[in-house]
């Protein structure tokens, strides 16, 4: 017979099934074999499979031996296995085999630490086993795990359920439990590589919420800017008192009140800028127990916008009018409750009135600067300023300038002095043109900016200025002081004073010149002289200033050249009273009057001859034109109600 045909006809042997070792530990690994009397190297053409109380566990393949790992309680069953040749039809089945596996753990049972635990409490849980084969269950460790809906199903348990972190130790501890531990709970013995090996019966825990959440609120709803604003943080509570709690509140996460036992928070006067976003919170501060609130807008409402400063007209002239307005809208009160300010280079210009306007009828080139204007609600005591807005008042026309014709002059020629000014606001048409001589008017105001004289004499020589005017809007500018010098024999200088008075304040700047004409030389040498007593001797320079006056630099003073007579003396009187009234000792009759009420700082300012007021006042200056005997008198002024000047005596000769 040919092996091919023996092939085809020799019996499927009968197998038989083995176990690895007689009795199983639950958790351990098992194999099992389908064994065959003939070997694997005389009939490689065999297959097998492993049944399961007679369901098939493992299909036919070569393989003849099984591992299962780890072994499980439910997996004690009779277990067979079939042998067949690949290459024909039938199949060999061995005795069924019952598998024993003794239980690690028989039982396993989640406690907990209370039957009654409040939001705040520590929550223990513990994990206890029963029957255990190790002992002291020193090989053993303990999961625990909360159900979460959404993870994917335990095999062991049929239930979705997410790990706990926890240590070896067979206890879960959360030391403050919120609500939001409640929930479905079950806990595992699992050996060192991780495999469970049994699960505790699921067990329910309820944590009932010591208060509710907060919730903020606030009145009044919308609120507008200045008003007073209560936020409430209110809450629940069925476990504790509210005598327990306390309460914060928080505006764009910076601390508005902390923790105390007052749940309101009150603000008085509520400013635009607090707009924004405000929660509150609420502690138990022995349990630990905190909670805010949801986030909630305010909006505060604004009374009014900032103000805006318009000028009319701009650009300006100086001797024009000028009106400044400020300007705001209102949605929540009436203007008419609304009071304005004016500013000028951070003076007060006009303090709060009902009126939105400030007026000036002339303006003075020196009010150029920063002005600004505020709004205020006096009730509630909201105040808005402007930005600043810089005015600049445009010269009508500039400082004239007195020009000689020849200087020095010599006795008995013509002299012709010119009064000369530049102006791009008006025409020179409109100006007018004065001269004077030591203060004494040469020629009063024309329009011709000329002044005449035909055979100059030696007592011709001295100062000299002029003015310009525009009558209309009462500009008035005075030149520099010109010292003109008729030669002729032997002159004594002439001393003047820059500024030209005679009386200063404890602070001023002064320089007295010494003027004496062509006579002098090519290089005089001067010297100056205080109450007849040389000060200096030999000085090249003419001039001799004192930068910051004291009381003790009064007196009278002359110079002298080294080819002249000593010139006669000029009084100055330096007082440190706050207020002092400049004026000439004394004038001619027809001449023109100027006196100055002078303080280091401006206030409003009024004259006054014997007592009574008088005027017009330009700025700190009194001008009276055409001088006659009546205006003989004693003057004073005062600037504001807090300084007056001394007396001065004026005759008029």
């Amino acid at each position: 017979m040919s092996a091919a045909a023996k092939g085809n006809t020799e019996p499927i042997p009968k197998p038989e099934i083995r176990v690895s070792r007689d009795e199983i530990t639950e958790g351990y690994n098992m194999s099992i074999s389908c064994h065959t009397p003939t070997s694997a190297g005389e009939s490689p053409g065999l297959q097998f499979a492993l049944y399961r109380d007679g369901t098939i566990l493992y299909q036919f393949s070569s393989a003849s031996e099984w591992h299962i790992s780890p072994a499980q309680t439910e997996q004690l069953a009779y277990y067979t296995c079939a042998v067949r040749p690949s290459k024909r039809e039938g199949e060999q089945r061995s005795a069924a085999v019952y598998i024993h596996m003794q239980e690690v753990v028989s039982g396993l049972v989640l406690n907990v630490n209370q039957n009654t635990i409040t939001e705040g409490d520590t929550l223990s849980l513990t994990c206890d086993i029963q029957g255990s084969r190790y002992g002291n269950n020193a090989q053993l460790k303990f999961n625990f795990y909360k159900r979460t809906n959404g993870l994917p199903q335990s095999s062991s348990t049929d239930q979705q359920f997410q790990l706990l972190p926890s240590s070896l130790s067979s206890e879960y501890r959360v030391p403050s439990v919120r609500v939001q531990h409640s929930g479905e709970y079950v806990c595992a013995a699992v050996r060192p590589d991780n495999t469970v090996i049994i699960w505790s019966s699921p067990i329910t825990i309820q944590i009932p919420e010591m208060f509710s959440k907060p919730k903020l609120r606030v009145s009044p709803n919308p609120i507008t800017e200045g008003s007073a604003r209560t936020l409430t943080c209110g809450t629940t509570s069925s476990t504790v008192s509210t005598r327990e709690l306390q309460f914060a509140f928080y505006w764009d996460g910076q601390e508005l009140q902390g923790f105390s036992s007052s749940n309101q928070y009150q603000a008085y006067s509520v400013q635009l800028q607090k707009s924004g976003n405000y929660k509150c919170a609420v502690q138990h501060p022995a349990k630990k127990i905190k909670k805010e609130s949801d986030m909630f807008n305010i909006r505060v409402v604004e009374m009014f916008s900032k103000p805006k400063l318009s000028v009319s007209p701009n650009p300006i002239t100086e001797g024009s009018a000028l009106t400044l307005t400020c300007g705001t809208t209102s949605s929540t009160v009436s203007t008419r409750e609304l009071h304005f300010a004016f500013y000028w280079d951070g003076q007060e210009l006009q303090g709060f009135s009902s009126s939105n306007q400030y007026r000036a009828y002339s303006v003075q080139l020196e009010d150029s600067g920063n002005y600004k204007c505020a709004v205020q609600h006096p009730l509630t005591g909201i105040s808005k300023k402007s930005e600043v807005s810089y005015i600049r008042v445009e010269e009508m026309f500039s400082k004239p300038e007195l020009r000689v014709s020849s200087n020095p002059i010599t006795e008995g020629s013509a002299l012709t002095l010119t009064c000369g000014t530049t102006s791009s606001t008006v025409s020179t048409r409109e100006l007018q043109f004065a001269f004077y001589w030591y203060g004494q008017e040469l020629q009063g105001f024309t329009s011709s900016n000329q002044y005449q004289v035909y055979s100059v004499q030696l007592e011709d020589s001295g100062n000299y200025t002029c003015e310009v005017q525009h009558p209309t809007k009462n500009i008035k500018k005075t030149s520099v002081l010109s010292c003109i010098q008729v030669t002729g024999g032997a002159v004594r200088p002439v001393v003047s004073l820059s500024p030209n008075w005679a009386n200063i304040l404890t602070g001023d700047k002064v320089t007295l010149t010494c003027d004496v004409g062509s006579t002098a030389g090519t290089a005089p040498r001067y010297s100056w002289y205080k109450d007849s007593e040389m000060m200096n001797k030999d000085t090249l320079t003419n001039k001799h200033t004192i930068n910051y006056a004291w009381k003790t630099n009064s007196g009278t003073y002359q110079c002298q050249t080294d080819t002249s007579e000593r010139s006669e003396p000029v009084s100055v009187s330096v007082t440190d009273g706050p207020l002092i009234l400049q004026a000439p000792l004394y004038v001619y009759e027809g001449d023109s009057l100027t006196m100055r009420c002078y303080r280091m700082f401006g206030w409003d300012t009024m004259f006054y001859k014997d007592n009574n007021p008088v005027g017009p006042t330009y700025g700190d200056e009194l001008h009276i034109e055409g001088v006659n005997m009546t205006v003989t008198g004693t003057y004073r002024c005062s600037k504001g109600k807090t300084y007056q000047s001394g007396e001065v005596f004026i005759s008029v000769r």
